[in-house]
């Protein structure tokens, strides 16, 4: 069984253009919501399937850093305010962890070969080809320039790891887009305005992976960082003219809405 991993072009090419529109339509009342995928909100998912305790002091001062460095660059040297800060916080993850979104979406960049006339496909790289696909490997930016100042020891990279996996339940296999001619002629028209730098392919199609997290599987922890291992399925698979993914090429939709 192949496994795969996006993470070549996830991490190689700066994302810095806003993303679309994150919601697929169930029905005219009914609307599923995708979030950008952030460290943040995958640390917050620790405390949603309880892989840490939160009444361990260290633990919460560490994930404060994650989710308000400002705050604990400001407060932590504080004892008596940072405790309450500590217990405000503890509050919150008591009351909402249950609450907290597991639907997100995962931007990458795909390069994509030659146009092939007698499929009418474009052909995706065998390198980035999607065999019996079972990972993800997750990417995440920093938000604000500022929480660099909070990325931390080696212990903290042990609690709230930053190699997150997702295991895919629903695995798949993409090798190809299929295109008409015509529509393939306009795209690769449209794409030549767009420079990625350092990429070192001149076909590069955005792509966006809307996932939903379903549990916890496990917490690989090492001497200096730590692997967090998440389970759920691909709801979407979909590729894009422009950074800013408004113009669809083409989509696959896993998740059967009824």
């Amino acid at each position: 069984m192949k496994f795969f991993k996006i993470s070549l072009f996830l991490l190689f090419i700066c994302i810095t253009s806003s993303p679309v529109s994150a919601e697929i339509k169930k029905d005219e009342t009914n609307i599923l919501n995708y979030t950008p995928v952030t460290y943040k909100d995958m640390m917050s998912l620790m405390w949603k399937y309880k892989v840490h305790d939160n009444s361990d002091p260290k633990i919460m001062d560490y994930y404060l850093q994650i989710v308000n460095c400002e705050l604990y660059l400001k407060y932590s040297n504080d004892d008596f305010v940072w405790q309450k800060i500590r217990e405000g916080m503890r509050r919150d993850i008591d009351y909402f962890s249950a609450t907290f979104p597991n639907r997100f979406e995962i931007y990458a960049f795909m390069p994509i070969e030659r146009y092939d006339f007698k499929k009418n496909v474009f052909v995706i790289p065998q390198q980035f080809a999607l065999s019996n696909a079972g990972s993800i490997q997750i990417p995440f930016f920093n938000e604000n320039k500022s929480d660099e100042k909070c990325i931390g020891s080696n212990d903290r990279l042990r609690i709230f790891p930053n190699d997150i996996k997702f295991m895919v339940d629903n695995k798949f296999s993409l090798a190809e887009i299929p295109v008409s001619p015509d529509r393939a002629s306009e795209i690769l028209e449209n794409i030549k305005k767009f420079k990625y730098e350092n990429s070192g392919y001149d076909r590069i199609f955005p792509v966006r992976f809307r996932i939903k997290i379903n549990a916890f599987d496990s917490h690989k922890v090492g001497y200096s960082s730590s692997q967090l291992i998440l389970k759920g399925e691909l709801d979407e698979i979909a590729f894009f003219e422009d950074p800013a993914r408004t113009k669809l090429i083409w989509q696959k939709q896993f998740k059967k809405f009824k």
